[in-house]
């Protein structure tokens, strides 16, 4: 028996992102509903102290509520503002952009037509974005019952069926003369597809893995099934009965968009104890379909233009079928606010690819990153030449104060930071100022800095200066700067003078 695992499967960037920010959140979190549609994942979450509520109804101030990747509508941020909760705003980015969509359809006075469940939280949730007056439909009969009308925006639900999206979209073309679409299914949702479509037609039988309630898992299964593939859909591994593929000699695995790594791997490695003989886990022919010069691998430079911006990210073309996501924090240190006040649509931007596409889908680009290799070349630069880089004082500690400089993070050690003794640096933050490189290891990502190289040097040249008019019998200005038991020192502009109590 050989054993194929599609090449693209598991965890989409969306998801990824969402289960990150649940696992690293505080104990006593709580999501808005399950985080993904997975029970296991949601039941690992819930043995760290992060589970799920139904509402903001049993919530206090000061709580923290993780919205879910699935989003939800304006008025849950009404109403989480309005009860002082502490936000952690978990929505796919895809998703966001299917909202914003929405909401400009309804701004615009078009009608607005979902495709999509109408019982999904996603779809619930980009219908009240659209002000709860949306068209929500599944089915092509649906489509071919909408009643006339002269013209209507379309928004698609992030994990609907490509193909069936497609037949309901010529419906539509074909009864409203004024039709706009914005396609918002997802693209690692389109590769999962595509990926189990290429699968299923070789193989003897196909296993899909997710949750029985993930609406994409299903239609994974669904898609399996429409090659004419015998398909088993299951959650877990536990889930397998070896019999059903006796006397077959090719087994594929894909998994939902909500199904973690480790679930995955489990179900592999079942399956693999079942082979003949070792096997690799992916076929080289499912390697040879993915197009490297079409999908360029993290670490590559890029350029692109945004042909599309809401508040958390900027969507850029950058040649491949997919549209890239540069998130706002990818964008700038600190991050803005809003996206749309950084990048506005048709901007030409050079980038790095941030993330292994393969492994997740969606291509995620960054100006962050590449920033950070022109600022650590120019710090590294003023280093080795002896020279000064400008820093602003973002916040101190008991040991100094933290810099930046341009996209990166320095250190001001609180000895380097006053020619005098000072006990804090807190006058420093907020403010901008030159300081000296006295220590970098790109690598480490250490960067360490000097405000009292810079000032002791500032005072040994007015110190040079000054002297230069300084004899005896001259009558100089200055300045009272201590007092002590025999006399006053008078600072001269450069140099102190010793006024005796003589």
């Amino acid at each position: 028996m050989n054993v194929y695992v599609a090449d693209a499967c598991g965890f989409c960037y969306g998801v990824r992102r969402a289960v990150e920010m649940a696992s690293s959140a505080a104990s006593g979190t709580h999501t808005l509903g399950p985080i993904i549609h997975n029970p296991q994942v949601v039941a690992r979450l819930a043995e760290r102290g992060v589970s799920p509520v139904d509402s903001l109804e049993s919530l206090r101030e000061g709580d923290t509520i993780l919205i879910r990747s699935h989003g939800v509508g304006p008025d849950v941020y009404r109403e989480a503002e309005k009860k002082r909760l502490n936000v952690v705003d978990a929505t796919c980015p895809h998703v966001k952009k299917a909202q914003q969509d929405a909401k400009k359809i309804i701004e615009k006075e078009k009608n607005l037509i979902i495709i999509g469940e109408k019982a999904h939280p996603e779809v619930i949730s980009i219908s009240q974005w659209g002000a709860n007056r949306a068209i929500i439909l599944d089915r092509e009969e649906m489509a071919r019952a909408l009643p006339p009308m002269e013209q209507a925006g379309v928004v698609v639900q992030t994990t609907f069926s490509q193909e069936q999206f497609k037949r309901i979209e010529q419906i539509l073309a074909d009864k409203i003369p004024d039709l706009t679409v914005y396609m918002t299914i997802c693209t690692a949702t389109q590769q999962r597809q595509q990926a189990a479509i290429d699968l299923a037609g070789k193989m003897d039988a196909m296993i899909v893995i997710g949750g029985k309630n993930s609406a994409n898992t299903g239609r994974l299964a669904q898609v399996c099934r429409e090659q004419g593939c015998p398909t088993y859909h299951i959650e877990t591994a536990a889930e397998l009965d070896t019999a059903w593929f006796k006397g077959m000699k090719n087994i594929g695995i894909t998994a939902g968009a909500s199904t973690p790594d480790w679930i995955i791997q489990e179900v592999v490695n079942i399956m693999e104890n079942l082979q003949a003989e070792a096997t690799e886990v992916m076929s080289e022919e499912l390697l040879d379909k993915y197009d490297y010069e079409e999908n360029p691998k993290k670490g590559d430079v890029v350029k692109g233009t945004v042909i599309s911006v809401n508040d958390d990210a900027a969507y850029v073309s950058i040649g491949t079928k997919a549209e890239a996501i540069l998130p706002k924090k990818e964008m700038a240190v600190p991050a803005p606010e809003k996206a749309s006040d950084f990048v506005k649509v048709g901007d030409e931007l050079t980038v790095e690819i941030a993330n292994n596409i393969k492994e997740e889908g969606a291509i995620v680009v960054s100006l962050v990153k590449m920033k950070k290799v022109e600022d650590w070349k120019e710090v590294r630069e003023a280093f080795e030449n002896d020279q000064l880089v400008e820093c602003t004082g973002k916040e101190t500690n008991k040991a100094g104060l933290v810099v930046s400089i341009k996209s990166l993070r320095g250190f001001i050690p609180l000895s380097q930071g006053d020619i005098r003794f000072v006990k804090s640096l807190d006058y420093l933050v907020g403010q901008t100022f030159q300081v000296k490189v006295i220590d970098i290891d790109e690598h480490k990502n250490r960067l360490v800095l000097s405000r009292k190289a810079v000032l002791e040097a500032e005072r040994e040249a007015k110190r040079e200066e000054a002297l230069k008019h300084i004899e005896e019998g001259a009558v100089l200005e200055g300045t009272v700067v201590k007092i002590m038991p025999y006399g006053a020192f008078i600072d001269l502009g450069g140099v102190e003078g010793l006024l005796h109590i003589s």
